[in-house]
């Protein structure tokens, strides 16, 4: 990392230069430390945005899975859907299962 250094006027500066061959002249300057180094600060605070975003993103995953994981059950006989009480199962196909089901209020059969 470039290390600022004081000037004569005792700000921290960063200073860079360069020898022109053809010239033979050497070119200098300075510039303010915190003006320099302002889009790395930029950089940084933009790096632990994307980590924080990151980590947030990969929490609401898992907590998203592993509700899921609980839900499942519920599927099973007995459980209940909404309004229905699942009784058993009629029938089985490529998209889906068909349940016999009963309407808590209505308290007639559905499948």
């Amino acid at each position: 990392m470039i290390k600022p250094y004081r000037d004569y006027r005792g700000v921290d500066v960063i200073g860079g230069w360069r020898w022109h061959p053809t010239l033979n002249v050497g070119l200098i300057t300075e510039i303010d430390a915190d003006e320099a180094l302002a889009t790395l600060r930029f950089v940084n605070r933009l790096y632990l945005a994307l980590i924080v975003l990151f980590m947030g993103i990969t929490s609401f995953a898992a907590v998203s899975h592993f509700a899921l994981i609980r839900l499942r059950p519920a599927a099973r006989l007995g459980a209940r859907m909404g309004q229905y009480k699942l009784l058993r199962k009629i029938a089985e196909g490529g998209i889906g299962e068909i349940y016999l089901a009963r309407h808590a209020f209505l308290k007639r059969p559905t499948a």
